[in-house]
């Protein structure tokens, strides 16, 4: 067990640095079991933060990339392609309220795919850089 500036970690070490396998609790904020290389975030891995976000996948750097799912408190769900820590590829969202996209992303927005309405409705949508959805003209 290591403890500074009210960080918990256990695991193994390579220079000084958090590196391998091992669990980190963050001052009380974030919560990580998985790979570390250098210090950071790396391999495969599950953190929560202590708004009850979850993510569950791969990171390189400290950040999402590659695969992995993310689920928010609020019941929407992401599962996908990352990278950088944005959504970036092919992916699904799940708003938990019978809605959801299915498509490409770039750089964290939904680029082109189609959005279930839940009600019979299904668009080909996208958003904007503000996060806004909208609907592209076939």
């Amino acid at each position: 067990l290591h403890a500074v500036n009210g960080d918990h970690y256990v695991g193994s070490f390579l220079k000084g640095l958090y590196h391998g396998y091992g669990s980190l609790v963050r001052s009380g904020e974030v919560n990580y079991v998985g790979g570390f290389e250098a210090g950071l975030y790396s391999g495969e891995g599950i953190l929560e933060e202590s708004g009850g976000r979850r993510y569950v996948g791969s990171f390189v750097a400290g950040e999402p990339h590659g695969s992995g799912q993310q689920a928010d408190p609020n019941g929407v769900v992401y599962s996908g392609a990352w990278r950088q820590g944005l959504r970036h590829g092919m992916g699904s969202i799940d708003f938990g309220d019978g809605t959801s996209y299915v498509g490409e992303f770039r750089d964290g927005l939904a680029y082109d795919g189609r959005y279930d309405w839940g009600d019979g409705r299904i668009t080909r949508s996208y958003q904007q850089q503000d996060g806004q959805w909208r609907d592209r003209s076939e």
